[in-house]
């Protein structure tokens, strides 16, 4: 998952019927699947903004994704609710600024994906004082 962009453009379809409607092997894991740890079940990233849906590179319904683009999403209007590091509680607009979704990151460097994807790391180093 190279190219964020494309994953919104190939969910645009699905998304359009209001319901997913190709469906694949969870695992195989239908009661443990919580426990497994794996970024798709337990994690979020901060590249696509909040609600959008979640895309996930998996040949291979019985083993790990090996890219995983999975926003926050929730039943809120309009955004979610993120718990911050320090404790607070902050919403975020599903409008927040998510910068060049149409290209990929590099490591150590800021993150391409605007304030949303600056307050998702601290190896850009970038200062997120208010969003």
């Amino acid at each position: 998952l190279t190219n964020p962009g494309s994953c919104l453009a190939t969910a645009a379809a699905i998304t359009a019927v209001g319901r997913y409607t190709n469906t694949a092997n969870v695992k195989g894991k239908a009661s443990s699947i919580c426990f497994d740890g794996q970024a798709e079940i337990n994690g979020f990233t901060t590249v696509l903004p909040p609600n959008a849906p979640a895309c996930i590179d998996i040949a291979n319904g019985n083993a790990d994704g090996t890219g995983v683009l999975a926003p926050p999403n929730s039943y809120h209007t309009g955004g979610v609710h993120c718990l911050m590091v320090d404790g607070a509680v902050r919403f975020v607009n599903n409008s927040i600024n998510t910068g060049n979704l149409g290209v990929g990151t590099s490591l150590g460097a800021p993150s391409p994906y605007g304030v949303w994807g600056a307050l998702g790391t601290r190896n850009g180093k970038e200062p997120v004082s208010n969003f």
